[in-house]
């Protein structure tokens, strides 16, 4: 699977923050993702990806020095949520901010 950065603008900002109902529905679906990509499901992952991408993609660039260290960045950032997909429960903080931190882990690296 190859994954690309998304086309819109690097400069635009990440969404702001959802409301309760909406942050809601939006971790149960990213939960149903996640639950398959635990489940080797590639559709899942590259629906995930579709999904957060935008918003993962924002703070890595901003974090990064250069597109090239940033395209490597979610390279590593994606790869890392497939191969933990099964590691997240309920009980753990929402995915996006669960792949907020494994983002913002994988930049501080690099």
């Amino acid at each position: 699977m190859t994954l690309t950065h998304p086309t819109g603008p690097a400069t635009r900002p990440p969404p702001g923050p959802a409301s309760a109902t909406t942050s809601t529905e939006q971790n149960q679906i990213l939960g149903g993702l996640l639950h398959r990509c635990a489940h080797h499901d590639e559709v899942a992952l590259a629906r995930l990806y579709e999904l957060t991408s935008p918003w993962i993609y924002a703070l890595v660039i901003r974090r990064t020095s250069s597109m090239s260290m940033a395209d490597n960045a979610i390279v590593a950032i994606y790869t890392k949520v497939w191969r933990q997909a099964g590691r997240h429960t309920e009980h753990d903080q929402s995915i996006l901010a669960w792949m907020t931190t494994i983002a913002c882990e994988e930049t501080r690296r690099g």
